[in-house]
């Protein structure tokens, strides 16, 4: 951000994307099923394909207070 670039990953590792990326978009051949702020995608998939792709890495699960956490980093992030 403070070098005004904008990078565009491309990657099925959903893992990497959670540890760099503000934003992501899920495409499925060719087509965006789904976009958001990492933390919002992660947090509340609304696509299947969003699902899988985030199942390895984020246990549906997750304890009240770490979504919490996820939820204030991305406002904090958003200013």
């Amino acid at each position: 951000e403070k070098m005004g670039l904008t990078i565009v990953l491309i990657t099925h590792e959903m893992h990497v994307i959670r540890e760099i990326c503000d934003r992501v978009a899920v495409i499925e051949g060719g087509v965006i099923l789904e976009e958001g702020s990492t933390v919002e995608v992660f947090t509340h998939p609304r696509e299947n394909t969003t699902k899988e792709f985030i199942s390895s890495v984020v246990s549906e699960n997750l304890p009240p207070e770490a979504l919490e956490h996820l939820e204030l980093h991305d406002q904090w992030i958003a200013g």
